[in-house]
């Protein structure tokens, strides 16, 4: 069975045909629950096709393997698929609630800390309407709950939108089996501890304690945000310069992350001559033991059942495919949560180990001219953004060019700090005090990795190709050439990455001269911008949710860190789209003119501005200068002034928001 041996051929059968037929028969079952035609019909195409490859595998085999293969190709594969489809039924036709006679407690399912909040699932159970129901709980950031622990509450829970293809918050909710959800405020809600999640409680919060202590407060949230498997503990404008450099993938615990944890004990279980099986059992404890403390982000889901699949092929002495125990392991992860088959993280995570397994060695061979300190991160880059570009392009529009680069710095600094960082813990256990000036060494590690991420992200190569989507198919091909095995010579393949991103620069940089102001005009905002020093300056009214969208991404391809926010008339109609603003940019200042009428609404966008450390400001005046001093003054020329004679013909009935940059 050579072909087991090979990566492709031995994924193939039959792991790949099993995790295709899953998905088909999730997409099916949420296609049907959901009232989703179109999902249902493309999940009910992928179950046929794979059905239909499968049957021509196992009987195009020798007769006295069919029996073998049968198992192998439609009895393993279909158990796998409807486990995971009843799953997802069993989820999305649970039956919607009465929100004002639902019993006002319920115990916590899963429990995750946002960025300006605390999300909880609440397994409530309904009075007269039999079974239990799922609610989305909102609380106050900083809320000490857990899983196991109940919750009871005040207010009634309210109904989500129907889900649909305009609203996929709603649709996302009715897969996981929610359909109602509840805002509470600190005086809406008591909370009972379980017993049973002390013990986790307590072991998260001594590391989040000792971690505090040891480093500075910037990589502190770094390592709480590896550690925790959740980027919210990370500062925000970190996290965005991040998202810019097109590395936020390293800021999301992972199989990287798993590996270096996974060194410690391999190492020291080395030294001490144990035999390999009880050194890899001894090691799968101890990585489930950072499971168990962190906010359990598939990522790290994949990564764990890939260890541990990989460890007992290598214990059992099995033939060992890491296509194989990939495909096996996303299978796995889908039948638990088969609501992850339509979430990024799910697709990225998954995306990016495929196109290194697949593509990994043929990149290497095409960049062999290089030195192997260049040759390997580059080629496991370049690998792994073969399916993530695809991906990132469809799902959010976006395209970045500068993480080829960006991945050869920031990747390697941050996972010095990680491992760095996990000795040091260990050693402080042991001694503690002693590690304190080793621990300096990796704040100032963390400063470097913060201006390297910096410098690439203010870089101009993050964009939305909007209507040039189609377009980029060309320098996509171009960054694919490294991966050929064969047919070009090896200086061609090996000019393919950089001759796609300067492909996918040329078409996408915008046009934009420096200091000019663009103006975004809709029947509900009218607002403009422009960028000086580093920082953008925003001045107008946002009235829609899509419109703050807008703003955010096109303030976003700037590379700008900072942005100062002014807005005029504010109500409870667009407190929403402020909020978005508030929470989707890093802010220096934000200011409220004339025209907003006070009210309990202002609570939403002040909840975010104190988590970030922002003052409100107010002008009553309403007028162009208002607060913000000589600064202030000089942008009103540059940016109110052509705001302004912009409004006097806007077209206010237009049915779509358009765009308009004016000269400096």
């Amino acid at each position: 069975m050579e072909e087991y041996r090979r990566p492709f051929p031995g994924a193939v059968v039959p792991s790949l045909f099993t995790l295709l037929l899953t998905a088909s028969f999730i997409a099916i079952a949420y296609g049907a629950g959901l009232d989703a035609a179109e999902e249902m019909y493309a999940g009910a195409g992928g179950a046929f096709i794979a059905l239909v490859f499968g049957g021509i595998t196992v009987f195009r085999r020798s007769p006295s393997e069919i029996a073998r293969n049968v198992i192998l190709f439609l009895i393993i594969p279909l158990s796998f698929a409807l486990a995971a489809g009843y799953h997802a039924r069993e989820l999305c036709s649970i039956p919607s609630i009465n929100g004002e006679a639902a019993k006002r407690s319920g115990t916590v399912v899963e429990a995750r800390m946002l960025r300006y909040s605390m999300e909880a699932v609440l397994a409530i159970s309904t009075p007269g309407e039999g079974g239990t129901h799922h609610v989305l709980a909102y609380l106050p950031r900083g809320t000490d709950i857990g899983q196991g622990d109940t919750l009871s509450f005040s207010r009634p829970p309210a109904p989500l939108s129907r889900p649909g293809p305009t609203n996929q918050f709603a649709r996302t909710m009715g897969r996981k089996g929610i359909s109602h959800a509840v805002r509470l405020g600190p005086d809406d809600f008591t909370v009972v501890p379980s017993p049973s999640s002390s013990l986790r409680r307590d072991f998260r919060l001594a590391l989040a304690e000792k971690i505090d202590r040891l480093f500075g407060s910037g990589t502190a949230g770094l390592l709480k945000g590896l550690y925790f498997g959740n980027k919210n503990h990370i500062p925000k404008e970190t996290v965005l310069s991040f998202t810019r450099a097109g590395v936020l993938h390293i800021l999301a615990a992972s199989g990287s992350h798993l590996a270096t944890l996974a060194f410690l004990p391999l190492a020291l279980l080395g030294l001490a001559r144990l035999d390999r099986r009880g050194a890899f059992i001894i090691t799968a404890l101890f990585l489930a033991l950072y499971l168990y403390a962190t906010d359990l982000p598939v990522s790290l889901q994949r990564a764990f059942i890939m260890f541990v699949l990989g460890g007992l092929h290598l214990v059992l002495d099995h033939r060992r495919n890491p296509l194989n125990v990939l495909f096996h392991a996303a299978a796995a992860v889908l039948i638990v949560q088969p609501w992850e088959l339509y979430s990024l993280g799910f697709q990225l995570t998954f995306g990016a180990t495929a196109g290194i397994l697949l593509f990994y060695s043929n990149c290497r061979s095409s960049l062999s001219f290089l030195p192997p300190v260049l040759r390997n991160p580059l080629a496991l880059t370049i690998s792994a953004q073969a399916l993530v570009f695809p991906i990132l392009a469809l799902r959010l529009g976006e395209i970045n060019i500068v993480s080829l680069a960006a991945n050869l710095v920031v990747v390697p600094l941050v996972q010095l700090i990680f491992a760095a960082s996990a000795g040091l813990l260990s050693l402080e256990c042991l001694f503690p005090g002693a590690v304190a000036a080793a621990a300096r060494a990796v704040d100032l590690c963390y400063a470097a990795t913060l201006q390297s991420a910096s410098f690439f992200a203010g870089l101009p190569g993050h964009f939305s190709p909007g209507a040039l989507s189609p377009a980029i198919i060309v320098p996509y091909i171009l960054f694919l050439l490294p991966v050929i095995p064969r047919g070009l010579p090896v200086f061609l393949r090996a000019l393919g990455a950089p001759a796609g991103c300067l492909a996918a620069w040329a078409l996408l940089a915008p046009a934009t001269l420096p200091g000019s102001v663009t103006v975004l005009s809709s029947p509900a905002s009218l607002a403009a911008f422009t960028v000086r020093g580093g920082e953008a300056f925003l001045y107008g009214s946002i009235g829609s949710m899509e419109d703050a969208r807008a703003l955010v991404k096109k303030i976003s391809e700037t590379g700008v860190s900072k942005a100062a926010v002014r807005l005029r008339g504010l109500d409870y109609r667009n407190a929403g789209a402020a909020a978005h603003l508030a929470k989707n940019m890093c802010l220096s200042s934000f200011t409220l003119e004339g025209g907003y009428t006070y009210g309990s609404y202002l609570n939403r966008i002040a909840e975010v501005l104190d988590a970030d450390g922002v003052t409100m400001s107010i002008s009553e005046n309403g007028g162009e200068n208002g607060e913000g001093g000589k600064e202030m003054e000089v942008l009103t020329k540059s940016i109110y002034a052509p705001l302004h004679q912009k409004q006097t013909g806007a077209p206010r009935g237009t049915p779509a928001a358009q765009w308009t940059v004016i000269g400096e």
